[in-house]
């Protein structure tokens, strides 16, 4: 199993400091240890929470950087100190007031602490932006092994649990838990919360995810990304630990059952695109990718089962569609890609996938993308995809719809 500390990009920001508890001057930081590199930093603000990108470069006891979220722009990292993996900064911004940080760099690889700005002092949280694992002696354990998954020759089925309309299953992780966990077309590698990961690594194991287990499928060698979940739920009985990417099981269908509340996975590959009910994305997309009509107009949007709405659109759609009337605000999407407003409407037509109709013509605008600096396209999500059996094929990259 590999754990990445790795980044989406959401939703705040970020802060840093420290002097070592010993005397004697602090060793420079080894390879294992340095925070020098890339970085998406969430800032916790009330019950929301602002990501962006962070620079980090030390040179002994000097730290120094860049950052940039959505909400506070570019910015420099300034009078910054590292030492005995903890840090001090401030972060300054042309058009935001100065924010203070300070943290430490945790045991699981990510960074944590407080940040004060405005009057008001809060938390931030900082993981890895490199594709590259961390050393096991950051406390996070790296191995080579491929993915690799275990199901009867039938294949499997399992209830499907939701938590606001996303599908959820109950995950074991070297058999603690079970934990809920989102299923999601819209993750692209699967993730765990900083605060699991840290249950998992205070047992004292040296591999502390082994497998992951869910219904009777066992997964080993998946990588995992250490990034905020639970708390982007606010106070929930039961928030999601984690999400796991449905994009995990290649040479596998794996069908989410909406009206039946079913999940199945079995070998097998879909048929080639037909352009009614079945659909092929490109090998570029970094998620599957559907071909919608709204109104006439042809867009594509990603299929996106961690969504709870019905359709969004990036906001350039609210001008050129034929609306009942004109797009209204609604608040804003906070996302692991930044903070983004939200326009509601109802198209003067019908919205179409392939020969099926959706029965509501209301949808959002929103420009959610990916990661900071990306192309919005667009998400379908549960309140459309709730009367369709979804099928999706993520070796050869195809996905069906069907109606029960």
């Amino acid at each position: 199993m590999k754990i990445k500390i790795a980044v989406m990009c959401a939703a705040l920001g970020l802060p840093g400091v420290i002097f070592g508890q010993h005397h004697a001057p602090p060793a420079t930081p080894t390879a294992e240890q340095s925070i020098t590199g890339d970085w998406v930093i969430h800032f916790q603000a009330g019950h929301e929470s602002v990501s962006g990108s962070l620079h980090l470069q030390t040179d002994g006891e000097r730290l120094a950087g860049t950052i940039e979220t959505s909400h506070t722009g570019p910015g420099t990292v300034e009078n910054g100190k590292w030492s005995d993996q903890k840090l001090e900064a401030t972060l300054v911004f042309k058009k935001h007031e100065s924010v203070v940080l300070e943290g430490e760099l945790k045991s699981n690889g990510t960074l944590a602490g407080n940040y004060t700005t405005e009057g008001r002092t809060e938390t931030w949280q900082a993981e890895r932006k490199s594709a590259t694992a961390l050393n096991s002696t950051s406390g996070v354990h790296s191995q080579s092994e491929a993915l690799k998954l275990e199901l009867p020759p039938e294949g499997a089925s399992m209830p499907m649990l939701d938590i606001g309309g996303r599908p959820v299953v109950e995950v074991k992780i070297s058999g603690k838990g079970p934990f809920p966990f989102i299923l999601d077309t819209g993750a692209t590698q699967t993730v765990i919360d900083p605060g699991l990961s840290e249950e998992l690594a205070s047992s004292g194991d040296h591999n502390p995810i082994k497998e992951l287990t869910f219904g009777p499928v066992k997964a080993t060698g998946v990588e995992v990304l250490v990034l905020p979940v639970t708390a982007m739920f606010g106070k929930i009985d039961k928030p999601p630990r984690g999400a796991l990417s449905a994009q995990s099981f290649p040479g596998y269908l794996l069908r989410f059952d909406y009206p039946g509340k079913k999940i199945t996975l079995r070998k097998g590959a879909l048929p080639d695109s037909d352009g009614r009910r079945i659909f092929a994305y490109g090998a570029d997309d970094p998620l599957p990718v559907v071909p919608l009509k709204v109104g006439g107009e042809e867009v594509k949007v990603h299929l996106d089962t961690g969504a709870p709405f019905a359709l969004a659109l990036p906001t350039k759609y609210k001008d050129q569609l034929r609306l009942a009337a004109p797009a209204v605000g609604k608040g804003k999407a906070i996302t692991h890609s930044g903070e983004f407003p939200i326009f509601k409407g109802t198209v003067d037509g019908d919205i179409e996938i392939g020969e099926f109709k959706l029965p509501s013509r209301d949808l959002a605008f929103t420009d959610v993308a990916l990661h900071p600096g990306a192309t919005p396209q667009g998400q379908l999500g549960y309140a459309a995809l709730r009367d369709f059996v979804v099928t999706l094929d993520s070796a050869n990259r195809r996905v069906q719809f069907a109606r029960p």
